[in-house]
């Protein structure tokens, strides 16, 4: 079970420069009131009030937004120690936060690990250098790994947060960015298509056609993939897109945004898979039946039913069928008595792995 976040934001507080494509006061919504101690307090004894909290489910505050430990040391501790008896109370089981990977200083971290915080999200974005300067990042890849590393030495949860579709990045330079993060070995990543968002330097590139988004199937593809082999690694992918927002809906001026984006891409891992055991069992009848987990009967049909149609087109089939079983976990699915994970390319013709049998 997802734990119950309840955010604070500080939108561009302690960011030492504007990147070029930020504008968090339209993707992060505006906060009329300052995020205050006293603001933290209300807004966690309003979280815990939701009714989404039920037993054995972990509540977290999360500080978004900004760079957070760019802050005044003294508002750091502030905002941080609001949140501290409701961790000792047992009420709230987790505090988050982000900021940039060149302002985590070993003292930094240690300050850090002594206020409780138990997860640091770091804004890595991409880890090709080449990339990272042309987005005005004014940070290397050699400090996300250095600040990586320090975070999970703390014995704190490291996130990652990656913009894919940045100026100067093509396939190459995505494929080193997702092996050097499956080295990094993360507890959880953040994917964020890049969007051409107003008053930023980034919507001037996209009106002079020196910038060039990737379209909605591009971030969908790229997108499928990093979260295919970030699951399979045992790290957990936690967001895909911005959060649907109505000031975003109108707000986007060119780029990959989608109210769905998570659903298209994981319906996407999901027929890769689907293919891949057709591909390599290749049905000798022209009606085929999957059993699949209850939870996953969206993603395994597809958005407007793609993989469907694209199944029953590519394989030529008179009838394709997904039954829900309860027998089946998340991911899983179930063809012919052999179970498969729609997370695992191993094997024959890049085949799912293949288990025994749980069903007649």
């Amino acid at each position: 079970m997802k734990p119950l976040v309840i955010p604070f934001f500080l939108p561009h507080q302690g960011c030492p420069s504007r990147c070029l494509y930020c504008n968090q006061g339209l993707s992060a919504g505006r906060r009329p009131e300052p995020l205050t101690p006293e603001a933290v307090d209300r807004g966690i004894r309003g979280g815990l009030a939701s009714p989404k909290i039920g037993p054995g489910r972990r509540v977290e505050a999360a500080f978004f937004g900004g760079t957070f430990t760019l802050l005044p040391r003294r508002r750091q501790a502030a905002l941080l120690e609001a949140v501290r008896p409701y961790m000792e109370a047992g009420k709230v089981q987790g505090l988050r936060l982000s900021t940039r990977p060149d302002a985590l200083e070993p003292e930094q971290i240690e300050f850090l690990k002594a206020q409780g915080v138990t997860t640091v999200e770091i804004g890595a974005q991409s880890m090709d250098d080449r990339v990272l300067a042309a987005a005005g990042r004014g940070h290397t890849a050699e400090q996300t790994r250095q600040a990586a590393g320090r975070v999970k030495a703390a014995g704190m949860r490291l996130g990652l947060q990656l913009l894919l579709g940045l100026p100067e990045e093509d396939d190459r330079s995505r494929a080193a960015t997702l092996s050097e993060i499956l080295a990094l070995a993360p507890n959880e990543v953040r994917l964020y298509p890049l969007l051409v968002l107003p008053d930023v330097p980034l919507a001037e590139l996209y009106r002079q056609g020196l910038y060039q988004p990737l379209s909605l199937d591009q971030a969908v593809s790229v997108c499928a993939e990093f979260l295919q082999r970030l699951t399979a690694a045992g790290i957990i992918v936690t967001r895909i897109g911005l959060q649907n927002e109505p000031r975003l809906d109108r707000g986007v001026l060119a780029g990959p945004y989608h109210p769905a984006l998570g659903h298209l891409v994981r319906s996407e891992v999901y027929g890769q898979a689907l293919r891949r055991v057709l591909n390599d069992r290749r049905p000798d009848r022209p009606r085929v039946v999957f059993q699949v987990a209850h939870q996953d009967l969206p993603q395994a049909v597809g958005h407007e039913r793609r993989n469907l149609k694209r199944l029953l087109d590519t394989f030529r089939l008179e009838e394709l069928k997904f039954q829900p079983d309860d027998r089946l976990a998340a991911g899983r699915f179930a063809w012919n008595g052999e179970v498969f994970s729609i997370w695992d390319r191993s094997g024959p013709q890049a085949s799912p792995s293949r288990s025994r049998s749980i069903l007649p």
